[in-house]
């Protein structure tokens, strides 16, 4: 029973954070928590001009800001490997983002 609950309790957390096993490598889904907080993204908008700010906006806003943040980020660690290195440096980012 006590093994029962420990798996219980495994694949809740790996399907609350979005890890999945296939064929026996672990993989992150794209369902996993968002990091960039709303607030910034209030500062973001009023600092471009805007009176007030919807929650729609600013979770729209944090959406499109974090799939491009992804994807730089993936091309970063992709140029870093390249370069042989592990370390994904401040070059690799802003090469990755052209």
């Amino acid at each position: 029973m006590a093994l029962f609950k420990h798996l219980f309790a495994l694949i809740v957390r790996f399907i609350y954070f979005g890890l999945f096993c296939l064929n026996g490598v672990f993989i992150w889904s794209k369902m996993e928590k968002k990091i960039l907080p709303a607030a910034a993204m209030e500062k973001i908008l009023k600092k471009a001009g805007a009176t007030r700010v919807s929650i729609d906006a600013k979770e729209a806003l944090k959406d499109v800001l974090e799939d491009i943040a992804e994807e730089i980020g993936e091309k970063a660690v992709r140029l870093a490997k390249h370069s042989g290195r592990k370390t994904v440096k401040g070059k690799d980012i802003k090469l990755a983002a052209r």
